[in-house]
């Protein structure tokens, strides 16, 4: 699929494309997947509210005990053991890393499908191409992935860099083609992350809306740079006058003059030969009223997106509408660590020193942390005691 942004007809033919995609979300999956994807490196505007959101957490996170039987001494003995491996198991996930580049995929396509590498000092989670995965079942509150292996029929060189399951079942599909094309991929090493969880059957970007409105903004600067350039445009002209029928100059001669004036004007000057008068020609703009289209196209992007144009590019900011809006943007990208963190716990609870053991991520970013490292001050809870607290319960 091309996508183009500019001043010619391909643009807008695909903006209203785009348009005909979303009325059919689930037939036309990847077209919008391919469009938000190029849209993220084309725009700086749609980048940085992709990472606008990626930013709202900071990835804050403890390990908590679950399922603790106090009244098993074996089981009390080694949970000191077992925290420590569970603690060295995650920390080599490197969460706040790989968390993440989660994020941006699902802020930005919806879908982040994974497999993972659990090695015995590393723990690494690798994406999944897109368009030969889907969501096949859920398994504790996390989405398990079916994958298309004939994706290796043209992709073979690249199945080294996958874990050992996909090996052993693109041999089995090479085998049985038409049954074994779509194979559910074990887990808890495999699962997906969606940020439209109420929408299971197919892949829709959240941001979305937002395209349609890139388009329209680049149409109106065209406009205004097409504008700005007739009212700087300047046009001279040479006049051949004329005296009782006879010019006063020979033609020739004149022509000669004009092309001489004519070869050192600057590109935005053009220059005419006339034997007749000629009215001041002007291109400026009329109307005191006039509205900045350009301005308008801005802020319809940050309101399809659902965020405050305050947050990027307006001097009226409030400080309390600023926190408002950025709470409830919040939310959304929260949504989405809850899922990483369902997925995070699954793995590590089918470890043998995991199961009593779970991380729990905080609500916390770079807006609102002075604010719950005060009310973690006030309500004056250590770590210790938070640890104590979960082991009683």
């Amino acid at each position: 699929m091309r996508i183009a942004i500019g001043n010619d007809h391909a643009a807008t033919a695909l903006k209203f494309e785009i348009m005909e995609y979303v009325k059919d979300p689930a037939k036309n999956e990847q077209a919008l997947r391919d469009a938000v994807i190029y849209m993220y490196g084309a725009s700086s505007k749609f980048y940085r509210i992709i990472q606008y959101f990626v930013g709202l957490t900071d990835l804050s996170y403890i390990l908590v005990p679950k399922n603790i039987n106090t009244e098993n001494k074996n089981v009390i003995k080694s949970l000191a053991n077992n925290r420590l491996k569970t603690l060295t198991f995650v920390n080599s996930m490197n969460i706040k890393t790989q968390a993440r580049d989660i994020l941006t995929v699902c802020l930005r396509e919806d879908v982040y499908y994974a497999t993972c590498w659990v090695e015995k000092d590393n723990v690494t989670i690798q994406q999944l191409p897109s368009q030969y995965c889907k969501i096949s079942s859920i398994e504790e509150n996390v989405a398990n992935v079916t994958f298309d292996f004939s994706y290796f029929d043209r992709n073979a060189k690249y199945l080294p860099y996958y874990p050992k399951e996909f090996d052993t079942k693109y041999k089995a599909y090479q085998k049985k083609k038409r049954e074994l094309r779509w194979q559910d991929l074990d887990s808890p090493n495999s699962f997906a992350i969606k940020a439209n969880r109420d929408i299971k059957n197919y892949a829709l970007p959240p941001l979305i809306g937002v395209l349609v409105s890139l388009y329209d903004l680049a149409d109106y600067q065209d406009l205004k740079l097409t504008q700005t350039e007739l009212e700087n445009y300047a046009l001279l002209v040479m006049k051949l006058g004329m005296t009782d029928g006879q010019w006063d100059m020979d033609f020739k001669k004149a022509r000669d003059f004009w092309m001489n004036l004519d070869d050192v004007m600057p590109e935005q000057v053009g220059s005419i030969l006339s034997p007749m008068p000629i009215e001041k020609i002007d291109f400026k703009h009329s109307g005191a009223s006039d509205t900045d289209k350009v301005a308008e196209a801005e802020n319809s992007i940050f309101t399809e997106a659902g965020v405050s144009s305050l947050l990027f590019n307006n001097s009226k900011a409030s400080a309390n509408a600023l926190q408002l809006s950025i709470k409830a943007d919040q939310s959304l990208t929260f949504g989405i660590v809850k899922s990483i963190e369902d997925a995070l716990n699954r793995l590590i609870g089918k470890q043998s020193f995991g199961k009593n053991f779970k991380i729990t991520f905080i609500d916390s970013s770079p807006y609102n942390r002075k604010e719950m490292a005060e009310k973690i001050y006030k309500e004056n809870i250590t770590f210790d005691e938070y640890y104590a607290y979960y082991i009683e319960k």
